[in-house]
């Protein structure tokens, strides 16, 4: 009974030590059978945790001939393998983010095998790049002492702003490498166009290339100002006919396609002139206000609009005739004759018959026959047939008297 006691206790104190080793120990894998096995990190070594560059781990396993370590689903090679196998794993890790085991292939010493956390990797300096933004101006009408605006972003967190006069250049340094910059230029200065390394444009990215320069070049443009030819137009204003009335005016609107829009007034004789109007474009000019004429004339068409094209260096002149027709006679209205006098022709004298005039010849009368020349009008012709008849009537009687004689001579 006793003896039983005795062999009990001593299992019991046997698997109370090995309980007690337990934590050196790595736990293998259903496959470690002492040749080919995986063996899972146990937390050995995390007294270590975190480690701001990475781990440095060491797997002691005997005589194993190979093996890889995967650090959260990333296989790496060993660094060093000289009796135990180191491994390292960089980037910043914490206790709570790791999943490790190791797959090795040959002969080991059963349950020797253990993955540990060695020590911190030293976090490395970061491979930095530099960047240089160059301004350049062009054109002879840059204003003189102006300044662009300028603004540098990147994904490491770098954010300048800075301003260049034209010839000058920024550079900033130790940008994190391999990481995108966007280089954009804010005030242009009033500049025509933007070239960015060659295309046009106010903005551009670049890559950040360790221990390398990149250099992004602004280039303003400021074009040369192109003077436009030029021509003038110059509206004249006359007024015909006597019946025009004094000191009326005469409105006159010019529009043409530059935008040249003008408005005036003109007395007749004056004239208004337009300068400064872009060569090769149409002007509409038109009077609005007639005065009143009768006819209106433009540059000897009746109308009181036309359209002219500008010519450049020169004045096109646009005459307009406004006319006034006169009246004429009321009624009722006496008017002085003009032209040469007429003198009105008398009616012919009536024929004398043939007895009278051979009573009046016989009597010693001659009667004048035909037209005598008269001036006036009916009243003429009243006189000389009253003439006629006195004449007729004097025969007649001295023709009675002759034949009395006669007939007391032969009684």
């Amino acid at each position: 009974m006793r003896r039983t006691r005795r062999r009990t206790a001593s299992v019991v104190a046997t698997v109370a030590m090995v309980l007690a080793l337990a934590p050196a120990l790595a736990v293998a894998d259903d496959t470690d059978n002492g040749a080919n096995g995986v063996v899972h990190w146990e937390g050995h070594g995390s007294e270590e945790l975190p480690c701001p560059g990475g781990i440095h781990w060491i797997f002691t396993a005997g005589d194993v001939e190979s093996a890889t370590l995967t650090f959260n689903g990333v296989t790496y090679e060993p660094t060093k393998h000289v009796g135990a196998i180191h491994f390292e794993t960089p980037g910043a890790t914490t206790a709570d983010e790791i999943d490790a085991f190791v797959t090795y292939t040959g002969e080991s010493q059963q349950g020797q095998m253990i993955l540990t956390i060695s020590n911190c990797l030293e976090v490395p300096e970061p491979e930095v790049g530099d960047l240089q933004v160059v301004k350049t101006v062009e054109g002879d009408d840059a204003p003189e002492g102006v300044t662009f605006g300028f603004t540098v972003v990147c994904e490491d967190g770098t954010d300048e702003s800075f301003t260049l006069a034209g010839g000058a250049s920024e550079t900033i340094l130790g940008i994190t490498a391999g990481v995108e910059c966007t280089v954009t230029e804010t005030d242009t200065g009033g500049a025509d166009t933007v070239m960015v390394d060659g295309v046009e444009g106010v903005s551009t990215t670049v890559v950040i290339v360790a221990d390398q320069m990149a250099t992004v070049t602004f280039t303003n443009v400021f074009d040369d100002e192109v003077v436009p030819e030029v021509g003038a137009l110059q509206v004249v204003k006359t007024v015909e006919g006597d019946d025009a009335p004094e000191g009326v005016t005469f409105g006159f609107t010019v529009v043409c396609e530059d935008g040249t829009d003008e408005s005036f007034t003109l007395a007749g004789g004056a004239s208004e002139t337009i300068l400064g109007i872009t060569a090769g474009v149409e002007c509409t000019v038109t009077e609005t206000d007639t005065g009143g004429a009768d006819t209106v004339m433009v540059d000897g068409v009746e109308g009181d609009s036309t359209t002219v094209v500008i010519v450049a260096d020169q004045v096109l002149d646009v005459a307009f005739t406004n006319i006034w027709e006169d009246i004429g006679v009321l009624p009722g209205a006496e008017v002085a004759p003009t032209g040469p006098a007429v003198v009105p022709t008398a009616p012919a004298a009536p024929a004398v018959p043939t007895e009278v005039l051979g009573v009046a010849q016989r009597a010693g009368v001659a009667p004048a026959v035909g037209a005598l020349a008269v001036t006036g009008a009916d009243t003429g012709a009243a006189l000389v047939l009253g003439l006629l008849t006195l004449l007729l009537g004097a025969a007649l009687l001295s023709a009675g008297r002759s034949a009395g004689r006669g007939r007391g001579r032969t009684g």
